[in-house]
């Protein structure tokens, strides 16, 4: 068996049909010969008649996806073709490391995943949905699967295939642009793409609701998402959030939306507005199964019990459980504990529809009236 890894820089990588450069992780392992050594390596130049070739190290891609970003077949191939092929695939910042042996006729390119890839968003793509997004990708550019290395070309190749695919769309040149995606002072945790040209905005929300009447709430939230830039998850997250709190307000505690996408994006000017549609799950009712309060010097058990807002069989409801938690904290501040804060860890029961509530309060530092 041959076996090389040696540096080398490359200057050229079948990626999605274009070129890029990058710097391959190898290096060249040779053994000193015994009295029955194998005849000496293969020298760079040399032509060796390959037989077979094959990828091995991921699940995440096929062989013919190898195949296709590599541009490499059996027959014969160079040292250096070898070498170069390895380089690419390395400088795509899609692998930690790639190594390659010849075993016989065959070649095998042993490639290591990166350490930390990071997931790709595609926030405002309304013409596609994410899997149809991620497959006409994947066609276009065979090693991109959803995810990016830390380092490599691939970010500006799926930025740039992007950008035609958007721009076939509308019919004119369009812009699409990335970011890392993270909390500051801490590594990225996403790579996003938002199409910034031309802008892609919310024209009409339509949801379909349970049985219970909620329609003047989701009209009002609806109306503060129209004229908004569109992009899929915050509108879903914008949604889930302030219609959330009417339904937990009425005990609908397990309220979601399903089937939330976007209809394909309309000419309006220089703008494209979409219909953004989905289903609002309100679930079951839940009620209050128990209110459990340890006493303390500042609030006793049996206060609470005949303050709190909030009682045993009630619907789960919003309003009377923060009712409840200010009472908590009234007492505290009576005591002269003015910034504390109360809690209620709930714990669900789903199959009974109930709730039950385990209040607890922060007291701070305690303040005493001076003369």
């Amino acid at each position: 068996m041959l076996s090389l890894m040696r540096p080398r820089l490359a200057t050229l990588a079948l990626l999605c049909l274009t070129a890029i450069s990058g710097v391959a992780q190898h290096k060249h392992a040779t053994n000193a010969p015994g009295p029955d050594a194998a005849p000496p390596a293969a020298a760079p130049s040399d032509i060796i008649d390959v037989g077979k070739i094959i990828y091995t190290g991921v699940d995440s891609y096929t062989q013919s996806d190898f195949a296709s970003a590599t541009g490499l077949a059996p027959g014969k191939i160079t040292m250096e073709t070898m070498q170069k092929t390895a380089d690419d695939l390395a400088g795509t910042g899609q692998f930690a490391k790639v190594e390659f042996a010849l075993d016989g006729t065959t070649l095998n390119f042993k490639v290591t995943p990166p350490t930390h890839p990071l997931p790709v968003q595609f926030e405002n793509f309304a013409w596609w949905s994410e899997m149809d997004l991620l497959r006409e990708l994947h066609t276009k550019c065979p090693l991109f699967t959803g995810t990016l290395g830390s380092e490599g070309p691939m970010e500006k190749q799926v930025q740039a295939t992007l950008t035609a695919m958007v721009s076939e769309r509308v019919g004119a040149p369009a812009q699409v642009g990335v970011a890392m995606v993270g909390k500051p002072n801490e590594a990225p945790s996403a790579v996003a793409y938002t199409i910034t040209s031309p802008q892609i905005v919310i024209q009409r929300v339509s949801l379909l609701h349970g049985t219970m009447d909620m329609s003047a709430d989701v009209a009002a939230v609806s109306h503060q998402l129209e004229g908004q830039p569109f992009a899929r998850d915050a509108a879903k997250q914008f949604l889930l959030t302030h219609l959330g709190e009417a339904y937990a307000a009425n005990g609908y505690i397990d309220f979601s939306i399903k089937n939330f996408h976007a209809e394909s994006p309309v000419r309006a000017g220089d703008k494209f507005g979409v219909l953004v549609e989905g289903n609002l799950e309100q679930g079951q009712q839940y009620h209050v199964a128990a209110m459990n309060w340890t006493e303390t010097p500042q609030l006793s058990k049996q206060t609470f019990d005949t303050a709190a807002n909030l009682r045993v069989g009630d619907v789960a409801s919003r309003g009377p459980l923060n009712m409840t938690l200010q009472m908590i904290e009234k007492n505290y501040q009576k005591a002269g504990y003015v910034n504390a804060k109360a809690t209620a860890v709930p714990t669900l029961d789903h199959d009974h529809a109930t709730v039950s509530y385990t209040f607890a309060v922060e007291p701070g530092a305690a303040f005493t009236a001076t003369e």
